[in-house]
């Protein structure tokens, strides 16, 4: 099995490919957000009353669904002046491709790269969506992912504990466009 999962994960590739998850969530009486359930195929049916708010949310997901999925902004320039930004800063960045030594505190790989330019392509078309991870507050998930690294069969090289230092660094130096910051106050009538 870990032989023909590291042979597909090494073969195969898709750009535009996703797994949407429906979570659904109850608040408590204390206001305590709990998953009461994870539907790996939530279903995309509209009811089909006017104005209904269920068929305005469904839609509104599935165009941010699209925009995430199908952008063709380039974010190339965007990455680059973020990781300079992080150089002056103090973090030193290498690249693998161009000759990585003891001093930098990452080596990039051209794989990470790709998954930066992901990071980035995902933080300037979320819409509606909030995003989990990375997060500014990447400090919080670093013993999970340290505890996921052991667990893969393909090992360390390619993990996202690996680069989690830094995509946590990128994002305490991003400021998100206003129309992606979600009001998360719960107001009660």
């Amino acid at each position: 099995f870990v032989r023909q999962f590291k042979k597909l994960r090494n073969d195969y590739s898709c750009v535009n490919c996703y797994q949407l998850l429906g979570v659904d969530i109850i608040v408590d009486d204390t206001m305590t957000p709990r998953v009461i359930e994870v539907n790996g195929e939530p279903s995309m049916q509209l009811s089909g009353e006017k104005d209904s708010q269920y068929d305005i949310t469904k839609k509104s997901m599935t165009n941010d669904v699209v925009s995430l999925l199908f952008s063709r902004d380039s974010f190339s320039r965007t990455l680059t002046g973020d990781l300079a930004e992080l150089e002056l800063s103090g973090f030193s960045v290498g690249f693998e491709e161009l000759g990585c030594n003891v001093k930098h505190q990452i080596c990039l790989t051209s794989q990470d790269i790709k998954y930066l330019l992901d990071m980035k392509k995902e933080q300037q078309n979320m819409g509606g969506f909030r995003r989990i991870y990375p997060s500014k507050e990447g400090d919080y998930y670093t013993a999970f992912l340290k505890h996921l690294e052991t667990k893969m069969p393909y090992g360390t090289k390619t993990s996202t504990s690996r680069i989690h230092k830094l995509v946590t660094e990128l994002e305490k130096q991003t400021n998100y466009p206003v129309s992606n910051i979600l009001d998360e106050t719960v107001r009660l009538d």
